[in-house]
């Protein structure tokens, strides 16, 4: 007998099944790709990182190139699919800005942000309904992002992608550590996390 996963929520976005799709950089994770997962029931995700065709262009080009890129590989995943579309931006990038408000004007479903704190990111969205998931790998993060976008712009994040010290990418935790098996576990910073989520929001599930 086949056990079905449980339906994921993220505020009035049904997941089913309960998969988000990876945001691979560099023309990885695209509109073909994006459409593919959320044409499943997943959530398909259109990487922002070095979208644009920005080879042998001038490097005052990189901005628009990257942001026409997006706008085009949005609405391409949008034409192909129905489901749920989302875009995974870094905070560190040089072009943050310019992409999330590229993403905001195509109406996305949702964006997850990582690569440093998106302690900005409710201002850029605004009053669109538009799903906001930061990707975190300590409790001392998300605390961060939480106090900040509570106190500031009376908002919490729909959802938190949690990174635990062997996940790849930019995660924060020492190289040397994380060697050494110092750095703490999965398991253990979900725990924390969702402590955490449960001082801001009592009806968070376990």
């Amino acid at each position: 007998m086949k056990k079905k996963l449980p339906t994921l929520y993220i505020g009035d976005l049904k997941v089913d099944p309960p998969i988000i799709q990876g945001g691979m950089g560099v023309r990885v994770s695209r509109s073909g790709l994006a459409a593919a997962v959320a044409n499943e029931g997943g959530v398909g995700v259109i990487a922002g990182v070095g979208l644009g065709k920005f080879e042998n262009r001038p490097g005052s080009e990189f901005e628009s190139l990257n942001n026409d890129a997006l706008r085009e590989e949005i609405r391409k995943a949008r034409s192909m699919s129905r489901g749920i579309i989302g875009v995974n931006l870094m905070v560190v990038l040089s072009n943050y800005e310019p992409l999330v408000k590229t993403a905001v004007d195509e109406g996305i479903d949702l964006i997850i942000s990582g690569a440093g704190l998106p302690l900005e990111l409710p201002k850029l969205v605004g009053k669109k309904d538009i799903k906001l998931v930061p990707i975190v790998s300590s409790s001392r993060a998300l605390n961060i992002i939480c106090s900040k976008w509570k106190r500031n712009f009376d908002r919490l994040p729909d959802a938190v992608i949690v990174e635990g010290s062997k996940a790849g990418g930019h995660i924060g935790y020492s190289y040397q550590k994380v060697i050494e098996g110092k750095e703490p576990s999965l398991d253990d910073q979900i725990r924390e996390m969702v402590e955490l989520a449960h001082t801001y929001d009592p009806a968070i599930p376990d």
